[in-house]
């Protein structure tokens, strides 16, 4: 028994061995490497894929850039994202058909295009980033919500204080202190939105020192009202000053999300040099494509 063991042991490689080679050479029997034609027609319908996944990934991150919600810009990265793992997945592809046969001119192409679509990606992240951000439209939000009903509850205030006097007791210097109050501050809300769409630093600048300016307005006819009423009138004007200050504080959280400038950066990225690049890839993509077809008509002839 043991002897017939070791037979078996001994013929075993060997045994292995003639398997390998069978099916070695069933592989060799059944292979047919791709024709030229059949390479040339393949990688161009690769180059086609390459196309529509850059389209698609361009058309998405400008839907990201212009949407008007978070939400909706957030739906759009994912179709940027999407769109940017086919294109990768296709270039892999290219790739293992490349190693089989290609010209120095495909090989050009391919490293030009792969040096331009890492510029993509590096702006896409800075782009997208900016576009979901949407600080200048949650600044618009603020000033049309919360900042223009902290201004009108404070004109509420301030009006029920002319209701207090009998015109047999009218009050000039109290009614211009009112009427100037109001003015002042209604500059400021409506200051928010050239604030808002301001791109450069100086031209914020300048809508924030204007806002300075009539805030410092407001506070000093506020300060002349306040000499002017009678003790039942202080509750309003109490009120009034709450109402103010929430204005004030309204009006600081525009200026913070409005400097944040995201919406306008990433349009102005998206605009300018992403727009540069986008136009690069997809012509080195085309160049490959139709040097492709170049060599596929050739391989008919």
């Amino acid at each position: 028994m043991p002897t017939q063991n070791k037979s078996l042991t001994q013929f075993l490689p060997w045994g292995l061995t003639l398997i390998l080679l069978g099916a070695l050479l069933y592989f060799a029997a059944i292979y047919h490497p791709p024709t030229n034609l059949e390479l040339q027609q393949t990688k161009t319908d690769i180059s086609l894929k390459l196309l529509d996944d850059l389209q698609a990934a361009i058309e998405a991150e400008k839907n990201a850039v212009l949407s008007l919600n978070r939400e909706e810009s957030q739906n759009f990265v994912l179709q940027v994202n999407q769109a940017s793992h086919a294109l990768e997945s296709h270039r892999q592809v290219l790739d293992k058909w490349t190693q089989i046969q290609s010209t120095p001119t495909e090989k050009q192409l391919l490293l030009e295009f792969d040096q331009c679509w890492a510029q993509f990606k590096t702006l896409d992240q800075q782009l997208l980033a900016w576009a979901t951000q949407e600080s200048n439209i949650e600044a618009q939000k603020w000033s049309t919500l919360t900042g223009r009903k902290a201004w009108e509850q404070f004109e509420l205030a301030l009006n029920r204080l002319k209701q207090h006097s009998p015109k047999a007791m009218y009050n000039p210097e109290k009614e211009i202190a009112i009427a100037q109050s109001l003015i002042a501050s209604l500059k400021i809300l409506a200051l928010h939105k050239p604030h808002i769409e301001a791109f450069t630093e100086q031209e914020m600048n300048q809508w924030e020192k204007e806002m300075q300016t009539q805030t410092a307005l407001t506070q000093k006819n506020l300060n002349a009202l306040a000499g002017q009423l009678s003790k039942p009138e202080w509750v309003d004007f109490n009120v009034a000053k709450q109402h103010w200050e929430a204005f004030q504080a309204s009006t600081q959280k525009i200026i913070k999300l409005s400097r944040q400038n995201s919406n306008l950066k990433s349009i102005e990225l998206s605009l300018g040099k992403k727009r540069v690049i986008a136009t690069q890839c997809k012509g080195l993509l085309n160049e490959l494509k139709n040097t492709y077809a170049s060599q596929r008509f050739q391989a008919t002839r």
